[in-house]
């Protein structure tokens, strides 16, 4: 994330590296301007070497800058990349839920998304392997349905999600269902697996039956499904933790088996209750 401050002399911009390190540029209003440190600034900054250090420690291996290069310059960790999509009826909770699960925040301000909005989740998934979910948070409403072939396209998994106090949207899963059946494929021709996600299981006035959820999750050929609360935090790692192993192993990235979904039951603890609810992922 990048802040950008300008004045009449400089532009002060605070980027935050990957690691939550914080640097701060000051840099002149100039065509030809140019980011100045010192070696000190440079690698109290966590940049390593500065160039010119780096070019006179290249010719010089028994240096201690040399040294210093050769530590701070780690082989990239490789990398895979997934597109998600994130779909169901407006006002279920789709934009709480990826605000949720990237940012570990919940509003209640939120506006409906108009078309799309996107999010970037990186994950450490081992030593070896880091994980890029790319998610897209599409629009509910019926005027945006169109444009639904564009947004699916070259999705690699989905996640629908209806909202348990609301029948009519658990309903219409099965018309998203369908929608993304019909318009996105792995290279195999089989359907890219789909999550189906029951939110708001915070609120107690539900209209949506467990067995229900669990007929209907088996006949459609979803990979599992389990409640969520967005607003609360429930599930909504673990659910897509599931979603990306499942991913991972169609990719062939993943060694080892995923648990099969249908054998595999993960007890959600409702907040404040002693009840438990069973949800099949």
């Amino acid at each position: 994330m990048i802040g950008i401050h300008d004045d009449e002399n400089t532009t002060e911009t605070t980027s935050v590296m990957s690691d939550n390190r914080k640097l701060l540029l000051l840099t002149p209003q100039s065509d030809d301007s140019q980011l100045l440190y010192s070696s000190q600034q440079w690698q109290s900054a966590g940049l390593g070497l500065d160039p010119d250090q780096e070019e006179a420690a290249a010719s010089d291996p028994e240096s201690d800058s040399y040294n210093f290069m050769t530590q701070f310059k780690q082989p990239a960790m490789p990398e895979k990349l997934f597109k998600v999509i994130v779909i169901g009826d407006p006002t279920v909770g789709k934009t709480s839920y990826v605000q949720r699960y990237v940012q570990n925040s919940y509003s209640k301000e939120y506006k409906g998304t108009v078309g799309v909005d996107f999010a970037l989740k990186i994950l450490k998934w081992s030593d070896t392997q880091t994980v890029k979910l790319q998610l897209w948070d599409i629009a509910g409403q019926e005027r945006f349905t169109w444009m639904t072939r564009v947004y699916f396209k070259d999705a690699h998994g989905c996640i629908i999600m209806f909202d348990l106090t609301n029948k009519h949207s658990f309903e219409n899963t099965l018309k998203w269902k369908k929608d993304v059946d019909s318009k996105c494929t792995l290279p195999d021709g089989s359907p890219i697996p789909c999550m189906l996600l029951a939110n708001k299981c915070d609120l107690s006035h539900r209209q949506v039956e467990q067995m229900a959820i669990e007929t209907f999750y088996k006949e459609n050929n979803f990979i599992g499904w389990t409640e969520t609360s967005a607003k609360e935090g429930l599930m909504v790692n673990d659910s897509m933790k599931f979603l990306v192993e499942v991913m991972m192993k169609q990719d062939g990235s993943l060694m080892g088996k995923v648990k099969n979904s249908k054998e595999e039951n993960i007890v959600l603890m409702k907040p404040g209750t002693p009840e438990r609810t069973r949800c099949s992922c």
